[in-house]
């Protein structure tokens, strides 16, 4: 198992590599050389970190998912408890549904827990907020992310994902 340290000049490296690369410093035989270097190199990384950097070329680690999906519920909630604050059944109460691909975010009438209805949808590859196509299905676009800035507050209001 590598250490922390080792990690990050494992990614260093990949790092110079991608940039020469990128600049054109590396001849047309290099190619080979560096298609076995890197994947030498991924096999020591953790492959989330190594996914970033590929997609994105930023060394920065991606935020932990369960994290950033905590906050996003805590904020939405926030959300419903502010307009639901004179209502006789009670607020209703988010929680999360764990699927293949997809966090279902479902809303639970305090009073009648056999109401229920999807929120939203979020993506646990991209974190991608994504309106309710139906129960089990999201629509296409997505309308916000978990990893932004606000944590995905934009994407919804008290009554689920925004439209576009």
């Amino acid at each position: 198992m590598t250490t922390a340290t080792e990690k990050n000049s494992l990614f260093l490296k990949l790092a110079a590599i991608y940039a020469d690369a990128n600049a054109g410093l590396l001849g047309p035989s290099a190619e080979t050389t560096i298609c076995r270097t890197v994947a030498d190199e991924m096999e020591k990384l953790d492959s989330a970190r190594a996914e970033h950097f590929f997609l994105t070329g930023e060394l920065e680690a991606p935020k932990n998912f369960d994290t950033a999906l905590t906050g996003f519920i805590a904020i939405a909630q926030e959300m419903i408890d502010a307009a639901h604050t004179d209502t006789v059944c009670g607020e209703p109460q988010l929680s999360a549904e764990m699927g293949r691909r997809y966090v279902r975010i479902v809303r639970t009438l305090y009073r009648d827990p056999t109401n229920r209805s999807v929120f939203c949808f979020v993506d646990t590859t991209t974190g991608n907020v994504l309106k309710a196509a139906g129960w089990k299905a999201p629509a296409k676009h997505a309308r916000g992310n978990i990893y932004a800035d606000d944590n995905g507050a934009g994407a919804v209001s008290a009554y689920g994902a925004r439209y576009l």
